[in-house]
């Protein structure tokens, strides 16, 4: 089964590198983003200024972004019907990546968004130790007051806050003025380390 998983996504990634509809005849709805997709992952260009770099780790990872045109065979893998409203509520949820793994079954949903914090602290993996154990205080005791727990860590080539629930994960980092933020839930009783490896292959950065 997974081998034939691992064909089918080969062929659409494959697939999705094509055009499959013009600018002007095309029905699918219109992303900001702009979106580069090959065979290993997605490059997406935010309008806010961000390039969200992704590198999938195995042939069964998807890495879906808000361009439906370029990805409508991934679309339909996973969605089969109502793709359009799906690729809309990406947008309007400003939602510019979505990790999925056909093997765990963990999702991860990559969100940006101007915030207060995002423009005191302009771009997190910059600051000293004791600036992001300041920062790491504050979101204990307010944002991610809830949790269970809230460490910092490197992930790919970004410093982030990961915040532990018991069954989902929340991760924050600051890049260019804007606040970027990882949610998924736990796969299973391994509890985040499947997201988290997941996330090795991400990369956020100015473009």
């Amino acid at each position: 089964m997974k081998r034939t998983l691992g064909v089918l996504m080969a062929a659409i990634l494959l697939l999705s590198l094509q055009v499959f509809a013009s600018a002007d005849d095309s029905t699918a709805v219109r992303t900001t983003d702009e979106v580069t997709v090959t065979d290993a992952g997605v490059l997406i260009l935010t309008e806010d200024g961000l390039a969200i770099s992704y590198a999938c780790p195995t042939e069964n990872v998807a890495a879906v972004t808000q361009d439906l045109d370029q990805q409508t065979l991934l679309y339909l893998l996973l969605y089969s019907s109502g793709l359009k409203a799906k690729a809309a509520k990406y947008i309007e949820d400003g939602i510019h990546l979505n990790i999925y793994d056909f093997d765990s079954g963990t999702d991860i949903y990559l969100y940006t968004e101007e915030t207060v914090l995002s423009m005191l602290v302009p771009n997190l993996t910059a600051m000293s130790e004791d600036d992001v154990a300041v920062i790491q205080n504050y979101l204990k005791n307010n944002e991610f007051d809830e949790a269970d727990s809230i460490t910092a860590g490197m992930i790919g080539n970004n410093l982030w806050f990961f915040a532990d629930y018991g069954t989902m994960g929340a991760m924050v980092t600051f890049v260019n003025g804007i606040q970027v933020t990882c949610i998924f839930r736990y796969a299973d009783d391994s509890g985040p380390i499947t997201g988290l490896t997941l996330l090795d292959g991400l990369s956020v950065s100015v473009w």
